[in-house]
């Protein structure tokens, strides 16, 4: 699926009538940080990281019981540790949502993008693992951990030894590990989907 400038432009209109501003703002940082991504590993399909971080958060505000209603009715495996985990639902809902924005749009590789963005999933293929840095390091972050991991990303894709895939894998595995940190700190639930995407990352990628 090619995605031109003009599919794109109605893709932020759909996205834009769907969230609120700040949300939005957020939305397109993260497309400019995964735009800078991929320039600098020379990701060959720009327009796919565009479409996939426009889409990511599209259905970040719709009510969690209509995330779950709309999870359960399309057949998505939705547990109870998943729904223990409100915050992570909208990631798999929204792949549904750009399911149904319909055939002019769709894109497996890019629902996949939108899916994992949260969480990850074992099988992440390089625009899944942008989309999931870049949501965490955009530049609009204020944590200290977000912004210490986009001082750490940014320099260890500029300087990298080795493939893109293994440094992308390592910023993910190390945002996994920030993550679980904080929600471990806070006492919230550590979903076993992102603890098998971060086992998958390094037996794929970071064994040697």
């Amino acid at each position: 699926m090619r995605y031109g400038d003009r599919k794109a432009d109605r893709l932020r209109a759909e996205v834009a009538s769907r969230i609120s501003a700040k949300r939005y703002s957020h939305t397109l940082e993260v497309e400019k940080t995964a735009l800078l991504i991929g320039e600098m590993i020379g990701y060959p399909e720009p327009d796919k990281l565009s479409a996939a971080a426009i889409l990511h958060d599209i259905a970040k505000e719709i009510p969690v019981e209509e995330q779950i209603s709309m999870l359960l009715r399309g057949g998505f495996a939705l547990t109870e540790e998943d729904i223990s985990s409100p915050e992570i639902l909208h990631s798999f809902a929204g792949a549904l949502v750009f399911f149904e924005l319909g055939e002019e749009y769709y894109d497996d590789e890019i629902a996949d993008a939108i899916s994992a963005h949260t969480v990850g999933s074992p099988d992440m293929s390089v625009l899944s693992m942008i989309i999931f840095i870049s949501d965490y390091i955009e530049e609009t972050r204020s944590y200290p951990a977000c912004i210490e991991m986009r001082r750490r990303a940014l320099d260890m894709l500029s300087s990298r030894n080795g493939n893109a895939e293994s440094v992308l894998a390592r910023i993910c595995t190390e945002i996994i590990e920030n993550t679980r940190e904080n929600l471990v700190s806070r006492g919230k639930n550590v979903n076993s989907r992102m603890t098998d995407t971060e086992k998958s990352l390094k037996k794929k990628y970071l064994q040697n």
